[in-house]
């Protein structure tokens, strides 16, 4: 039952992206919030996104990211961000982790100098918890660069192999 929850979930999810920007857009003119609003928007959803995707990946994260003894993916209400600055301040990352932190970290660089996105990520940890602990060094460029290279490649792979589905999926139906 799971499964079919999961894939009724993503196609709703999918089909109804395209209406909900729009009525955000809506959203924003009808109650005046602007730009404000429309950014607050999406930042929720995609902080939702984030926490759908460290429980619904974890066993994949958990395999690919972190060494062992490594904290694990997939706890509930957390993001990627936290469980991957946690391991990476643990130094527990493996060498797609590393990669993960350095283009987290790139990608959000209003926090570069408080330490890097996933150093401000990190959640439920209390103030105690950080007593002695500073941000990890700097993830190496290489780790960055391989990762961000990976994932281009892997990203056109998956968009070829969609295509070649669809191809296949309509040369059967018609």
């Amino acid at each position: 039952m799971g499964i079919v929850l999961w894939l009724l979930a993503k196609i709703l999810s999918n089909l109804l992206s395209i209406p909900a920007f729009f009525h955000t857009i809506a959203g924003a003119i009808r109650f005046k919030g602007g730009w404000n609003y429309i950014n607050r928007s999406f930042l929720n959803a995609a902080y939702a996104e984030d926490v759908y995707g460290n429980i619904a990946y974890a066993t994949m994260l958990n395999d690919l990211f972190i060494k062992k003894g490594g904290y694990h993916y997939g706890a509930r209400n957390e993001t990627i961000s936290s469980a991957t600055g946690k391991n990476w301040v643990n130094g527990k990352l493996a060498f797609l982790g590393m990669g993960l932190a350095g283009t987290l970290n790139l990608i959000d660089y209003r926090n570069w100098e408080k330490g890097g996105h996933c150093w401000v990520s990190i959640q439920g940890w209390s103030q105690y918890d950080f007593i002695g602990k500073r941000p990890p060094r700097r993830v190496p460029v290489y780790y960055t660069a391989s990762f961000i290279l990976l994932a281009f490649i892997l990203l056109f792979a998956l968009w070829k192999l969609s295509m070649w589905l669809i191809i296949i999926l309509h040369t059967l139906l018609f």
